[in-house]
């Protein structure tokens, strides 16, 4: 019964993997999240022109890496539109699942940047929209900053992930002040991000105008 329950344990440690994918040219490189089981033993690559089609079983339709400590392989020469998963396994050769996959498609080229528009429905309260882009485009990416040109591109913690389904976004619960600028992206199947859209702000006007001073004049006739 010990047997059974540590093969489990290895077996659900063994899932976790992370791909990611860099390319320059038509080399590939892929990086993945260390395992840290103990009786790790290393990892496997499996590449495919077909998407979730992998030979498993030939070992000549894989590279192996026979280290536990290596996370990243770089490929020369790699075809457009390749796909890719990771593996682990352990000493006693259990494999893992494989990790999430990944696409290579050879395009460097930076899709048109955007031209956005604001309008405010009510305080607080807008509706931003933008011009569709007719390339390869997977989605829209929203920054916001409460300073004019001031956004770390490329964090996924610093934007909103939009559909390419759309072009119009409603947002809510914006303060008073300080001011809200935004700006926006594209990206497309290869993940090239645009140059940055026009900027656009949002703010309040909370002063109250000046009180008129009103004269009267009295015509004696």
């Amino acid at each position: 019964m010990k047997i059974l329950k540590t093969l489990f344990l290895s077996l659900i440690l063994l899932i976790f993997l992370f791909v990611t994918l860099s390319f320059s040219a038509n080399m590939v490189t892929l990086t993945w999240d260390l395992n840290t089981e103990p009786d790790l033993a290393g990892y496997r690559i499996y590449k495919s022109k077909i998407s979730n089609n992998y030979n498993f079983i030939d070992a000549n339709q894989r590279i192996d890496i026979s280290s536990p400590n290596v996370n990243i392989f770089t490929f020369d020469d790699v075809e457009s539109m390749t796909y890719f998963v990771v593996t682990a396994y352990d000493l006693s050769n259990n494999e893992s699942e494989t990790s999430n996959e990944v696409l290579f498609i050879a395009d460097s080229n930076i899709p048109d940047s955007l031209t956005i528009n604001l309008e405010v429905l009510k305080p607080g309260y807008i509706k931003i929209t933008w011009n569709k882009i007719n390339d390869d485009i997977k989605g829209y990416r929203l920054y916001k900053s409460n300073i004019s040109n001031s956004y770390n591109f490329g964090n996924s913690d610093s934007y909103l992930d939009i559909s390419s389904e759309t072009n119009f976004i409603y947002i809510s619960e914006l303060p008073k002040n300080p001011a809200t600028y935004f700006v926006m992206t594209c990206y497309d199947l290869s993940n090239n991000e645009s140059n940055s859209s026009n900027e656009i702000i949002y703010t309040q006007d909370v002063n109250k105008p000046g009180s008129p001073k009103i004269n009267i004049r009295v015509n004696i006739y």
